[in-house]
């Protein structure tokens, strides 16, 4: 298999919010500051960190999920697993370089 040190992601992609754990394979980044082998280091997915720099979900977002989540539950129903109850569609642009 090739090595590959670098690719570009671009075009249409959707920020998800969900309120369940259904994906098992994150990309965790690590504050250097903390020692790693600490049983509760600090981390980050790279995913929330790009999330957070787009401001997703926002207050007004969020209160829509909130509020959502709130309605289902007193009916008695749970978000399907696997589902976002929050989306918004953007355009990216991601380089990943592996140092």
């Amino acid at each position: 298999m090739a090595e590959t040190t670098q690719f570009v992601i671009e075009g249409d992609f959707t920020l998800a919010y969900f309120a369940d754990e259904y994906n098992s394979k994150h990309v965790l980044i690590f504050d250097p500051d903390v020692d790693p082998d600490s049983l509760v280091a600090p981390q980050t997915r790279l995913e929330s960190k790009i999330t957070d720099e787009l401001n997703f979900p926002t207050d007004e977002e969020f209160n829509e999920i909130f509020s959502s989540l709130n309605d289902m539950r007193s009916k008695g129903m749970r978000p399907e697993e696997g589902i976002p109850v929050k989306t918004r569609q953007t355009k990216l642009r991601i380089t990943v370089e592996v140092l």
